[in-house]
């Protein structure tokens, strides 16, 4: 008898000790299938609200683009704005200007003043789609825009992270690694199509740097160095050809050039070509036998020829030295040194030497 009643007390501890363990372990798939529920609805908010912000950027564009179209259609028009425009244009520009203001104001608060109109990468939402989104913001990080510097540095980490890890078991992952570099790559072809337009004026539209398709075609190229300078920034993470493909082939070469040819000539022009200099990887210019640089700049070499010609004329020498200088960091040594000595710049001799 005092066997079967211990026999019982085991019995019951050991039903009471599996029902817990059951529940627990319930509670703990309902857990993880509760987490797993979240970062789905998470992920599909974050793909609406990347969806929505592109959409809202290309659709701003066309209606910028096509309302100054109209300007120039009918320059009388053009100085006091008094063009008729339907109502969801009058809209959207109104909203377009009014977070460009909100921004400029929060850049000058920062004590930001080396901003350039279009670097912006604009992805401000409305009060309505804030509040939504901050309510069911636990998981994902983000979904990238390449036009974020902010975005892209935190995915090239991340990408970097990643990458380091599955090293150590290369042979398993390789696969992986190449789809998730492809789909890098994937998107930001994308970016170029979608997010690229540089419209080109007469010069009487655009001399006085004041007026309305001034400041559009400045924006547009600014925010288009600025996908460049992001593009580039994968050169420690994707392959050299797929880059130059990107940034030069399809960025420099089909938009930021063609802008650029069609600019005054004179100081602006030159800093821009400083800043797209600026972005180039310093490895793609590292041998020293190097005397002439990498085929796809050379429409961008020719350009700059070209504007020191015009400023060589002019005396605009700091100018002109600038522009030897980027010739020189870009390994253009030959075309820089003939420069000089068809111009008799024999002061700037001493930069290349400085290069050698």
């Amino acid at each position: 008898m005092k066997f079967e009643h211990i026999m019982c007390s085991y019995i019951i501890i050991f039903y009471t000790h599996l029902m817990t363990t059951h529940k627990m372990l319930l509670m703990y798939v309902f857990q993880i299938i509760s987490i797993q529920e979240i970062e789905s609805a998470m992920q599909a908010l974050l793909l609406k609200q990347a969806m929505i912000l592109m959409k809202r950027r290309q659709d701003e564009l066309k209606h910028e683009s096509a309302y100054l179209q109209q300007l120039s259609c009918k320059p009388e028009t053009s100085i006091n704005k008094s063009l008729a425009i339907d109502e969801k244009t009058q809209s959207i520009l109104e909203e377009v200007e009014s977070r460009r203001a909100r921004r400029r104001q929060a850049r000058a608060l920062s004590g930001n003043c080396t901003h350039e109109e279009g670097t912006s990468s604009d992805d401000e939402l409305s009060s309505a789609d804030m509040t939504d989104f901050q309510k069911s913001q636990g998981f994902v990080e983000f979904i990238w825009d390449p036009l974020s510097t902010t975005q892209t540095t935190s995915l090239i980490t991340q990408c970097r992270m990643i990458l380091e890890e599955q090293s150590t078991c290369e042979n398993e992952v390789n696969k992986g690694k190449q789809d998730l570099l492809k789909s890098i790559v994937s998107r930001m072809k994308k970016a170029i199509e979608d997010d690229v337009f540089i419209p080109l004026y007469p010069k009487s539209a655009v001399e006085n740097r004041t007026s309305p398709h001034a400041k559009f075609q400045e924006r547009q190229f600014w925010s288009g160095l600025k996908l460049f300078g992001n593009i580039l920034l994968w050169n420690e993470l994707l392959p050299e050809d797929t880059l130059q493909e990107l940034g030069l082939g399809k960025l420099l070469n089909r938009y930021l050039i063609i802008a650029l040819v069609n600019a005054i000539p004179g100081p602006d022009v030159v800093k821009k070509c400083s800043q797209i200099a600026a972005y180039l990887p310093e490895k793609w210019f590292q041998s020293s036998a190097m005397r002439t640089s990498i085929p796809q700049l050379e429409n961008f070499i020719q350009f700059l020829l070209q504007s020191a010609c015009k400023l060589s004329r002019n005396e605009i020498r700091d100018e002109v030295k600038e522009i030897i200088l980027i010739l020189v960091k870009i390994k253009a040594l030959n075309q820089a040194e003939s420069f000089i000595e068809e111009y008799h710049l024999d002061h700037l001799r001493s930069v290349i030497k400085e290069f050698e």
